[in-house]
């Protein structure tokens, strides 16, 4: 697993050590990936106000991530050392970097030392509840072939959640 830090991993923007309002630091586990993380990407530290610290999962490949049936059992572990070494380091709460993750929310929530949101899929339930009668919410995926309503279950959303994507 490879670590890498945003801005200062307790600090925000010209904050010096020890000044009152420190702000707390968000953990961000990261698939293995190697793309441009541009400018509102979750893998670019300057798209957040606060500060992060990523810790890339290396066995967190693409091929063994997004997928459209069972997930890989055996990246449990290293998922769960990485939020662990997160929570050694001073972060205050957990996210990862891929939707697909949400096959391991209920899992990664029991076993993580810290409250974890593995999965942006994870918002569904609420923003659905803030949604007038009759709208719906919708998703935007990588790869539609891929997403599968075991995806949207996970977290307790529709399994019926209406989804487009490459």
């Amino acid at each position: 697993m490879a670590l890498h830090e945003g801005r200062d991993a307790r600090r925000g923007p010209g904050q010096k050590v020890g000044e009152p309002g420190d702000l707390p630091t968000l953990g961000i586990m990261m698939l293995n990936t190697r793309f441009p993380r541009v400018l509102g990407d979750i893998g670019n530290p300057a798209t957040f106000d606060f500060p992060v610290r990523y810790q890339v999962i290396e066995q967190a490949t693409v091929d063994r991530v997004v997928r459209p049936d069972q997930p890989a059992a055996d990246l449990v572990e290293p998922m769960v050392r990485a939020a662990e070494h997160l929570a050694e380091a001073g972060v205050v709460g957990l996210t990862t970097s891929c939707g697909f993750f949400a096959a391991w929310q209920a899992e990664l929530a029991a076993r993580c030392p810290l409250p974890i949101v593995a999965s942006s899929l994870c918002q569904i339930p609420l923003v659905q509840a803030m949604l007038p009668e009759g709208q719906r919410v919708g998703v935007l995926t990588v790869d539609a072939r891929k997403l599968s309503p075991s995806h949207f279950a996970t977290v307790g959303a529709p399994t019926d959640t209406p989804f487009v994507g490459t």
